[in-house]
């Protein structure tokens, strides 16, 4: 690992969420490793704490789907494609975006990494393309597609948009290998070919999914024919000492925690009911 340029970035606009990081993670770039971080975001945080963090400013342009990318002084231009927000277009194409590396970490501001993660890391000897962590919760891209439903991420017409698409494909619970699911808030990738076109597919399948949990194991499975080496942790986040998840809180009353769990159960019986009948 110290021979190799690693970035970790995070993409935040529009407070999403509260930029937090453990303060151990500022030992990690006391090591002898080519580390660098980057924070993406359309309003730069105050950086007395985290004196590693470099930002990146994300500026709207004049016309339509337009950014101004802005790093110190430079300047990078970019069109984001219809159906994708700026967040994910930076967190889908790190290649296009970052500096020259060699590996690069993608954290969501949800989840706490820990310095151990690039110890972690160095168990797979730089043997693998894609490197997740196991979902928390759910195996399948089934039960990821009922859940999204139920949850009100997708509407019944993505629903069936989404399940045509994946049957046309071939797409089944057959290719068990592809239809695995990972928790996509810590991301680990090579700069090389396969990540590439892996970002590239994947940015485009998510104009189609919403969702990205959605979109990436269709991505694998349809650039099945080139080899990427995806791998996963043994460790998901609740039992792995390298990262964890910081949980959203809401401030809904009872009546509509109530409400809304009922609405989620009654979305879930109904479209479960769908696709038993329809597909």
């Amino acid at each position: 690992m110290a021979k190799h340029k690693i970035i970790i970035y995070s993409v935040n606009t529009n407070n999403y969420d509260d930029f937090i990081m453990d303060d151990s993670i500022a030992s990690i770039f006391t090591q002898n490793v080519d580390l660098k971080y980057y924070l993406f975001t359309d309003k730069k945080i105050i950086n007395n704490h985290y004196s590693f963090l470099e930002q990146i400013l994300i500026k709207k342009g004049m016309e339509s789907n337009s950014y101004d990318i802005i790093y110190k002084s430079f300047i990078k231009k970019i069109k984001v494609p219809n159906g994708i927000s700026i967040d994910r277009y930076l967190k889908f194409n790190p290649i296009k975006f970052l500096p020259k590396h060699d590996i690069s970490i993608y954290h969501d501001a949800r989840i706490i990494i820990f310095p151990h993660i690039l110890n972690e890391i160095k168990k797979f000897k730089c043997d693998f393309d894609w490197l997740s962590v196991r979902h928390r919760y759910r195996k399948s891209f089934k039960s990821e597609l009922l859940i999204c439903f139920a949850y009100m991420k997708i509407n019944i017409i993505d629903f069936i948009k989404i399940k045509k698409f994946s049957k046309k494909l071939g797409f089944n619970s057959k290719n068990k290998e592809y239809f695995k699911l990972a928790e996509n808030g810590l991301l680990i990738r090579k700069s090389n070919k396969n990540v590439l076109k892996a970002s590239k597919t994947w940015t485009s399948i998510s104009k189609l999914t919403i969702r990205d949990q959605l979109s990436l194991p269709i991505t694998f499975f349809y650039l099945r024919g080139i080899n990427i080496k995806r791998k996963f942790w043994k460790e998901n986040f609740i039992d792995s000492n390298f990262a964890k998840v910081r949980v959203r809180k809401n401030n809904y009353s009872n009546l509509k925690n109530f409400y809304m769990k009922f609405i989620c159960s009654l979305r879930f019986i109904i479209i479960f009911t769908l696709d038993l009948i329809l597909f």
